[in-house]
């Protein structure tokens, strides 16, 4: 008897080792334990009558980023942001502003932004997953109302003009992201072709 309780110490502290092995080499946030999975597999498969050639597992990787990709990203992101700021509101005229208080304005707005998006990123990554990135809307309004509170020199003229402008912007700048990594897609899928 107390053979077989070491033996299962043993098996357990293993595993154990193990899991936190494979949770160190895999570059992911720390996820459910290969146990915890398994059982949960097996409770979906009777409760469904689901055969386990049907059910896989899908494990996200996340590369790493370099330090040049990380500036390449935030430079293009601000020039972007300044870019889309300095344009939408030569055309709906939402705030009354000189030029420095407007660059002043993209820059707060955009690193505001960037910090809270890579603080989600790097400590709530499972959130950001499982909400599609839906979670970094909110962060996204948040930085907005801070930057506009926050730029001096900014006078908001018309609150209409100013919740129009932030739509708009949203979806421009959601559009060229999105080409963008559509195209950073295809070109790595490219590579690993070659």
């Amino acid at each position: 008897m107390d053979k077989e309780k070491i033996d299962n110490k043993k098996t357990n502290n293993e595993e154990q080792q193990l899991e936190k092995d494979q949770e160190k080499k895999s570059n992911q946030t720390p996820d459910i334990p290969q146990r915890e999975l398994q059982k949960m597999l097996k409770q979906l498969q009777e409760q469904y009558n689901l055969d386990s050639e049907k059910v896989k597992v899908v494990q996200i990787k996340r590369r790493k980023v370099t330090v040049k990709e990380i500036i390449l990203s935030v430079v293009f992101g601000y020039l972007l942001d300044l870019f889309l700021t300095m344009a939408l509101n030569g055309y709906l005229a939402f705030a009354d502003y000189d030029f420095l208080s407007i660059i002043l304005f993209s820059l707060i707005f955009t690193t505001i932004e960037t910090v809270l998006k890579q603080f989600f990123i790097k400590y709530i990554f499972r959130l950001v997953l499982m909400s599609f990135g839906m979670i970094t809307i909110p962060l996204t309004i948040i930085s907005f109302v801070i930057a506009v509170l926050v730029t001096p020199g900014l006078t908001i003229l018309h609150t209409g003009r100013m919740i129009l402008f932030f739509i708009i912007f949203m979806i421009i700048r959601l559009a060229i992201r999105m080409f963008i990594m559509r195209k950073n897609i295809l070109k790595q899928r490219g590579n690993k072709n070659d």
